[in-house]
């Protein structure tokens, strides 16, 4: 028994020596041959993605991770690296690592907004043995999802010319908001871009002789102050008489956004003896919610004929079948009025184009008032889900509001 218990006590003693002389043979290797390794770093992969976060133009710092097969250590976790403008190359230097070790590296791509946060866009993993001096490195990078909510952006103002001579220059100012189903939405940068596109067929023209130009054609928004800054572009007409269709287009980070469309008529400055009889100008079209299935329309129109002489069409196209009711009309100047309607049936998810015609009735053969009727002029607003709230209506002191999803839904919402 003791000859037994002798004999097993010395196994575990040379055991032990034996695991000891190893770790410290591994650990005097480690001390001898780990030494400052530089690294140049290559990037690859997929550039862009509408629902990406970023490009690989917009990376503006990289950071590496790297852990050691052997063991699963990890030795270096955030280390930053410098590009190099001529080589494209993002280069560093690491002190602990081990020539002949596999190391796993893991890369983090960044871009930075302009109040100062950043976000990781690329993210990349490669296996590496460690070599002795440079060690170049090709890492494949993969965009990130972009799982942001982001806030619609809508169209809530237009003021442009209605009518130029030939190589004029005005000025063309949208107004821009946001709407969203969730109030968690976030409310990120907006993109527009001005482009004249063809009355027929709605595809962009790119020649700046026929079309004229625009001083900003595109560019973005950030939101100051609690609300985004209007869009402002002077647009230059062109050398020759015509009708341009401006097609104006904003979007969010997602590219989901609203486009709409106005015509500026091109005439030639000559001038006559007999009077010009111009087509009646649009001056503001405004929408309001004024029940919980109405909007209220008020159209601003101004003529060089009387008030009174001008009919008005209202259309609704793309959407629900709603019809337009409660007409009217209010002389402000003998040149100048308003006129109103109420769409009927108008449901937050509703999508579809207002589209509003003023005619001058009283040119030889006139029918009735039409869109593409002589002497009128026409305007559309495209609609989007959830442009317009649901009004608050209040009873004392007790005041209800539908949900923006849709009555029956979520219900009602209390408010003291």
């Amino acid at each position: 028994m003791r000859f037994q218990l002798l004999l097993t006590n010395l196994v575990l003693l040379q055991f032990i020596t034996s695991c000891n002389q190893q770790l410290q043979n591994e650990q005097k290797d480690e001390v001898s041959i780990a030494q400052p390794i530089r690294l140049e770093l290559n990037l690859s992969g997929n550039s862009r993605s509408s629902r990406f976060l970023g490009t690989y133009d917009e990376i503006d710092r990289l950071t590496l991770d790297l852990n050691r097969v052997y063991g699963n250590r990890k030795v270096v976790t955030g280390m930053e690296l410098n590009k190099d403008n001529q080589t494209s190359k993002w280069i560093g230097s690491v002190d602990k690592l081990i020539v002949g070790f596999d190391y796993t590296i893991t890369g983090h791509a960044y871009k930075t907004y302009d109040n100062g946060t950043s976000v990781e866009i690329f993210r990349g993993e490669t296996l590496h043995t460690v070599d002795e001096g440079v060690n170049t490195i090709s890492l494949r990078m993969s965009p990130l999802l972009d799982d942001r909510n982001l806030s619609v952006p809508r169209i809530t103002r237009m003021e442009r010319p209605f009518q130029m001579s030939t190589g004029d220059s005005d000025n063309i100012t949208i107004s821009v908001d946001t709407v969203s189903e969730d109030d968690n939405a976030e409310d990120g940068k907006l993109f527009y871009r001005f482009r004249v596109v063809d009355n027929l067929t709605g595809m962009a023209i790119d020649d700046p002789v026929l079309t004229g130009s625009f001083s900003s054609r595109s560019g973005a928004l950030q939101k100051e102050g609690g609300k985004y800054p209007d869009i402002s572009s002077r647009y230059t007409a062109p050398d020759n008489r015509s009708t341009q269709k401006i097609q104006i287009r904003v979007t969010n980070e997602l590219e989901i956004g609203v486009t709409s469309h106005f015509n500026i008529f091109i005439t030639d400055n000559i001038s006559i003896s007999s009077g010009v009889n111009n087509s009646p100008v649009i001056l503001s079209l405004n929408g309001e919610r004024t029940g919980f299935s109405s909007l209220r329309w008020t159209l601003t129109v101004k003529d060089d004929g009387p008030f009174s002489n001008l009919d008005v069409a209202w259309d609704y196209l793309f959407g629900e079948a709603l019809v337009f009711e409660d007409f009217g009309r209010n002389e402000e100047t003998t040149h100048q009025g308003l006129m109103f309607s109420t769409l009927k049936g108008y449901q937050d998810t509703d999508s579809g184009m207002v589209l509003v015609t003023v005619c001058e009735n009283n040119v030889p053969g006139y029918s009735g008032c039409s869109y593409g009727s002589n002497a009128s002029t026409s305007i559309s607003l495209e609609l989007i889900p959830y442009a317009f709230q649901q009004p608050l209506v209040c009873d004392g002191n007790d005041c209800i509001t539908e949900s923006i999803f849709g009555l029956g839904r979520f219900g009602y919402t209390y408010l003291k």
